[in-house]
């Protein structure tokens, strides 16, 4: 699942910067950060 994560970021990124598309940067934001929060409540359990 990270590894998907790292390789959808830039993916993200590089259609937010080609289509001039805002809605694409808060998508480009929001994955990783609700992987992160994912990532760490599953180590703490």
């Amino acid at each position: 699942m990270l590894l998907a994560q790292i390789g959808l970021f830039p993916n993200l990124w590089h259609q937010h910067l080609v289509s001039k598309v805002p809605d694409v940067l808060v998508d480009a934001i929001i994955v990783p950060v609700l992987t992160a929060l994912l990532l760490i409540g599953y180590l703490n359990v």
